[in-house]
């Protein structure tokens, strides 16, 4: 919250060095929140890699948490074999080709794949680096895209401090840029995704209210586009 990132690693220490009992989904937790810094935020994944090898013999692991920290240190690995990871990428060409590379092609709205424990690495540094790239103002026919792409990481990703953002950057792509092509890719995007959370065993149950804000946002599109 106050972004002071190393003083909370500090902390995170601190404390798996003096509990004498943790639950497993605390220690999960903690793991997230140190590679979200030091991949995401730093663009460190050296630093990453060492303190999740010291981590390797902490002595509250679970078979499950000794495992998933395993994968993660493989997605490190992987992440380190690119030379270009140590910083965020500030040529939006060469953005577009790490987000096709990381992503895939995503043609068709929900095409995403989620991804497993290795490859969410990538994906957080991707973040990092879209996060990055919004941030030092890039030119606004890019935003849209920008916004678009940062919506599919930060749903499949799920390593936040915070929460998801994915609805929320969508709708900002849609309001904002509504005269942009873009504005129909999140608007296909945020609709896959409204569908997808109401679906259950009995089908999808989209509320009237829900259904009414889909509605206004596709003919906004329509007219601001034809």
């Amino acid at each position: 919250m106050t972004r002071q990132y190393d003083t909370a690693v500090d902390y995170y220490n601190k404390h798996l060095k003096n509990v004498t009992r943790i639950e497993e989904a605390e220690l999960l937790s903690i793991m997230k929140q140190m590679i979200t810094i030091y991949v995401q935020i730093y663009f460190r994944p050296d630093e990453a890699s060492k303190l999740l090898n010291n981590l390797r013999k902490y002595k509250h692991h679970t078979k499950f948490t000794k495992k998933t920290l395993d994968e993660w240190l493989a997605g490190i690995k992987e992440l380190k074999r690119n030379p270009n990871t140590q910083e965020p990428v500030k040529d939006f060409n060469k953005l577009k080709v790490q987000v096709h590379k990381i992503l895939g092609d995503l043609h068709e709205p929900g095409s995403a794949q989620f991804p497993n424990k290795k490859e969410r690495i990538a994906r957080l540094w991707l973040r990092g680096s879209l996060y990055h790239y919004l941030n030092i103002r890039p030119h606004k026919d890019e935003v849209p895209q920008i916004l678009y792409w940062l919506a599919i990481v930060d749903r499949s990703v799920n390593f936040s401090i915070y929460y998801s953002l994915a609805d929320m950057y969508l709708k900002e792509c849609i309001l904002s840029y509504s005269r942009h092509p873009f504005a129909r890719k999140c608007f296909e995007e945020y609709k896959e995704n409204i569908i997808l959370s109401y679906s259950g065993s009995r089908g999808t149950d989209i509320p009237e209210d829900i259904q009414q804000e889909l509605k206004a946002l596709q003919i906004r599109v329509e007219e601001t586009l034809n």
